[in-house]
């Protein structure tokens, strides 16, 4: 227990060491000639990564000649200004605001209404609190608001957020005694919820005070926090502005953001987290994260992840995802860049790493890496490989590799492999191999290796199987007479320079049956004429008895055809024969049968073999 405690303290001290980051330390170099004071800071903020906010009416009313060497952003601002100023930082802002030794010792109040700024709605349950003090309150259901607060120096910044309306900052003189009535900009459902830093203030008050307005990040950092519930925590009311270094969430928690560790049953982030979220229900973040997220039931960013996700339940990315997502359930991101895995279904819009499922994994554009499934994977264009038990489908083009068990399926093109037990098929052009039982493609540029075989268009390439289909191609049937056999029948199919045959023949003078398999290629010499050559196995068996062994029969066959008709065609042209025999005692003994004048021939006690010229002619259709 100790060693644990040990281990949670180290993390914490750790994580919230590197949060605490002071952004007036980073250091610059930057030189000014002649500048005034506003075009000074201006200067500052376009050279650094940090957005400067003040009030120009304070400013001091001078000419600035420095050069600064990698200097803090902290020195070079005092020597832009001069003592009497103070700096706060929100999150990318600097906020430069007068010194003053006390704060006022007499709250001032403020009173006012919040309305919708396109229909005049009256707005309720709208935050409004001071930046400085983070003095709080929330409008009324008419939309009126009392706020009370202790500001330091003589102006009060006022930072209004409600959800679906734009989050705004806004800076009025303390003396400021009239009804003040904040309008606020609606986001229309087709922008981005998450409002850039920069964008332009969604309220109005009179024309003098105006020009103070400076649209700034809202929020506040704190240490710790303590929540029972949303809205019963020590952040108070604006907890939804705090970004939190360690954060304890006994039932449910809502907060800016995290920047550390939190902790609790159900996490609720407005905006970035940053670190370790360990839930036992969820864990959500409107911003970015980037650590590790364990929920019990699910994790949700509603915008970027980078490191880690894990649930019981489901994973989700509103953005890009770069890391890792696992879960019982299912994972999502819009564009992964690492590895999903679950039990159940993974789902990206580009993946460009793994993803890993005993269900079904589902790219919905571009695929990048290597799916594998016990179910199914699907993805648009592809360039890696599909791997699964059952199904796997590449709507555009894959280039890469599709292993199944039961089918691939490629709608466009593909430049590679598919491999199957049962059923391929690709709907454009194939330039690579097909290993399957049933191999199908548009346009053949590659080798299809299965019993049936099949292609549109063959432009190139190789069909290996016992059936072949392909236009134009080889599919014929031979009915030929041979000096081993009077009657024989073949079925040749595939591409004219190299096609399969499959034959059989009989002969009843003899009483004995042949089958046989083998390749032929065959070449056109002239407009009506081609030349055939053959190469096939055959087993010679008779017709009346059983045998313990079966003679083989070698063919080796040149012949010349002409067409007759558009399909129909005469060939004929020597055979040269090899017969095998292992089966001296045999009743049947084919030695005596064929090959009468031999070129060659053997004996011995264990086996036969002879070797002679013979002839064939057949017609085919």
């Amino acid at each position: 227990m100790y060693r644990l405690l040990t281990f949670i303290a180290l993390l914490l001290f750790s994580l919230s060491g590197h949060s605490q980051i002071d952004p007036l330390k980073d250091t610059l170099t930057i030189s000014f000639d002649g500048s005034t004071t506003m075009e000074a800071l201006e200067m500052l903020s376009r050279h650094s990564q940090y957005h400067v906010s003040y009030n120009p009416d304070r400013l001091p009313k001078k000419e600035i000649y420095s050069t600064y060497q990698r200097e803090s952003i902290e020195t070079i601002l005092k020597g832009i200004l001069g003592a009497g100023f103070n700096f706060k930082v929100h999150g990318s802002y600097i906020i430069i605001q007068v010194d003053v030794s006390e704060s006022t010792s007499t709250p001032i109040h403020i009173n006012g209404e919040v309305l919708d700024a396109v229909t005049g709605e009256r707005l309720a349950n709208t935050r409004i609190y001071e930046v400085s003090r983070l003095s709080a309150t929330l409008s009324n259901e008419d939309g009126s608001y009392h706020l009370a607060s202790r500001p330091d120096g003589d102006k009060i910044t006022l930072a209004i957020s409600k959800e679906n309306y734009k989050d705004t900052v806004i800076t009025v003189d303390k003396t400021y005694s009239d009804f003040l009535s904040l309008l606020l900009e609606p986001i229309h459902k087709t922008e981005i919820t998450i409002n850039s830093i920069k964008q332009a203030a969604g309220l109005f008050i009179d024309k003098r005070e105006k020009k103070h307005t400076e649209d700034i990040p809202s929020g506040e950092d704190r240490w710790a926090q303590l929540s029972l519930v949303p809205g019963a925590s020590t952040n108070g009311q604006v907890s939804s502005q705090v970004t939190n270094h360690i954060s304890l969430n006994i039932l449910a928690g809502y907060a800016g953001g995290v920047d550390g560790v939190e902790l609790g049953m159900f996490n609720a982030n407005r905006g970035q987290v940053r670190g370790l979220q360990i839930a036992g229900l969820a864990n959500t973040a409107g911003g970015d994260i980037e650590g590790l997220q364990i929920g019990g039931a699910f994790n949700l960013s509603k915008s970027e992840m980078k490191g880690f996700q894990a649930a019981l339940g489901a994973n989700a990315v509103s953005g890009s995802a770069m890391g890792v997502q696992m879960a019982l359930a299912a994972n999502y991101s819009a564009d992964l860049s690492g590895l999903q895995a679950s039990m159940g279904a993974n789902v990206a819009e580009d993946v460009r790493g793994m993803q890993a499922s005993w269900g079904y994994n589902l790219a919905r554009d571009t695929l990048m890496g290597i799916q594998m499934a016990l179910g199914a994977n699907m993805a648009s264009n592809t360039s890696g490989a599909q791997l699964a038990l059952g199904y796997n489908h590449a709507h555009g083009k894959l280039t890469g590799a599709q292993l199944g068990s039961v089918m691939n399926y490629t709608h466009h093109s593909l430049r590679g492999m598919q491999a199957t037990l049962l059923y391929n098929h690709v709907g454009d052009t194939l330039k690579g191999l097909q290993l399957g039982t049933v191999n199908s493609a548009s346009t053949l540029k590659g080798v299809q290796v299965g019993l049936v075989n099949m292609a549109e268009k063959v432009e190139s390439g190789t069909m290996f199987g016992l059936v072949n289909l392909a236009k134009g191609e080889v599919i014929a049937l031979d009915i030929d007479y041979n000096d081993v056999t009077e009657f024989n029948m073949s079925f040749k199919s595939g591409v004219k320079h190299f096609y399969t045959i499959i034959t059989s023949g009989i002969s009843y003078e003899k009483n004995f049956w042949t089958s046989g398999f083998g390749f032929g290629s065959q070449q056109n010499i002239a407009k009506f004429l081609y030349m055939g050559v053959e190469l096939t196995g055959h087993t010679l068996l008779p017709s009346n008895q059983q045998i313990t062994s079966v003679p083989i029969n070698g063919r080796f066959n040149i012949s010349l055809g002409g067409q007759i008709t558009e399909r129909m065609s005469i060939h004929a042209g020597p055979v040269l024969h090899y017969l095998y025999f292992y089966g001296i005692n045999d009743r049947f003994n084919p030695m005596d049968l064929v090959g009468i004048n031999p070129l060659l021939e053997r004996s011995s006690s264990r086996n036969s073999q002879k070797l002679w010229l013979g002839y064939r002619i057949g017609l085919r259709i």
